[in-house]
């Protein structure tokens, strides 16, 4: 796996889109794309960057005092790990909770740090969490881009599963 990180993180400054990501809410996490063509997931209209898709899924655990870790996947390949916190911002009479803090995803390439806001069920454990401002360091220091992160977490076990989901963008190279 750590063989193809390099391989990924070129694609990713070439082109885009990054991942990091995430775990759960956090988790958060990244990389990995393929090279920018137009009409191959460019945004249309977007003059500025290269900006990709970016879908993968989380494994992780919540340690009940409102920090989260979880393993970040791309189909059966590890690409970050991510770290949460969060911050209970109000609960409601059903048991929706609001929460608000950040996700950090990491891999040996950089990070990509997504300020989140979001609500988790009490009572079913469904969660989402939702990041506008994507931005990043190390090989990631030009992504911007925003993240979707939704999932269930056993509210027993304290483990949940997520999908993370958003766009990516690197800026364009100027041309020589």
């Amino acid at each position: 796996m750590r063989a193809r990180l390099p391989q990924l993180s070129r694609r990713l400054v070439r082109a885009t889109a990054v991942a990091i990501g995430v775990g759960t809410l956090l988790a958060a996490s990244l990389a990995a794309t393929a090279q920018a063509h137009p009409g191959n997931g460019q945004a249309t209209g977007h003059s500025k960057g290269h900006c990709r898709a970016f879908h993968a899924h989380g494994v992780g655990v919540d340690d009940g005092s409102g920090t989260t870790t979880a393993t970040i996947y791309r189909g059966q390949r590890e690409v970050a790990t991510s770290v949460g916190t969060f911050t209970v911002t109000g609960v409601d009479a059903d048991g929706l909770a609001t929460f608000a803090g950040g996700i950090v995803l990491t891999n040996d390439h950089g990070t990509l740090n997504a300020p989140v806001t979001g609500t988790l069920d009490t009572t079913t454990g469904e969660f989402v969490s939702v990041s506008d401002t994507v931005t990043g360091t190390g090989d990631y220091a030009t992504a911007t881009g925003r993240l979707r992160f939704a999932g269930t977490e056993d509210l027993t076990a304290l483990t949940f599963t997520e999908t993370v989901h958003g766009k990516l963008c690197v800026p364009k190279k100027k041309q020589h």
